[in-house]
């Protein structure tokens, strides 16, 4: 795992910055892709899965989150619209639920 990835590691690493400076962090591709596997794999246990990004300096978050349904591919819900990630809401505004065997990002 990546130095912000790991628990041990990102304990480390945090104690050395700011608040400010803790969430200002873009991952790169490499740091991502260590994470494939274990969400797919918590994906395969649970009902819905959420990846969820707290990097929340410039639009890192979302730039990420997105990188990373690219790195999930098939397990990320597909969004009807033709937006890149996600689920589109039903048009009668009942809750959006994923199709089986995929995750939500929420982006």
């Amino acid at each position: 795992m990546s130095r912000c990835a790991s628990p041990v590691s990102s304990a480390n690493f945090a104690r050395n910055l700011s608040a400010s400076e803790r969430f200002d962090w873009l991952y790169t591709p490499d740091e991502l892709a260590e994470w494939r596997e274990p969400i797919r794999k918590l994906a395969g246990e649970t009902e819905r899965t959420w990846v969820m990004f707290n990097n929340c300096r410039y639009d890192y978050a979302p730039r990420n989150a997105r990188e990373m349904a690219e790195i999930l591919g098939d397990v990320v819900a597909d969004r009807g619209s033709g937006a890149p990630t996600g689920e589109a809401a039903p048009p009668d505004g009942a809750p959006r639920l994923p199709t089986e065997g995929q995750l939500d990002l929420g982006v």
